[in-house]
């Protein structure tokens, strides 16, 4: 599991999808399969968390990489490119890199 810090020298790529209620559940189901069958296996994958909605508009993934070329060359890699399944199919990502800025978490006095 990943600890999120504000030096941590990771890349952070997030990815969000708004989509009917009615296609929310068969679309996060496909975007995990994806993600357990084909990204989690390229070279720099760190880790991929996916959230969704209760009021069912909406998907996000927050997924850490080695590196951001770890992450580009992950999606030009033949592995994804031969992904026969659309795990897009009901909406499409719009997804951005960030960089953690500040955590507060109970630790901290």
């Amino acid at each position: 599991m990943i600890t999120l810090t504000k030096d941590a020298n990771v890349y952070t790529m997030i990815v969000h999808f708004e989509i009917e209620p009615a296609h929310q559940q068969e679309q996060i189901d496909a975007i995990v399969e994806f993600v357990e069958s084909v990204v989690k296996h390229q070279p720099g994958f760190l880790s991929a968390t996916l959230h969704k909605s209760t009021d069912g508009t909406r998907i996000v993934n927050y997924a850490q990489w080695e590196s951001k070329a770890a992450w580009q060359a992950a999606f030009e890699s033949p592995a994804v490119k031969a992904y026969s399944k659309n795990p897009f199919q009901y909406a499409k990502p719009d997804g951005h890199d960030y960089e953690v800025y500040h955590v507060t978490d109970c630790t901290e006095g």
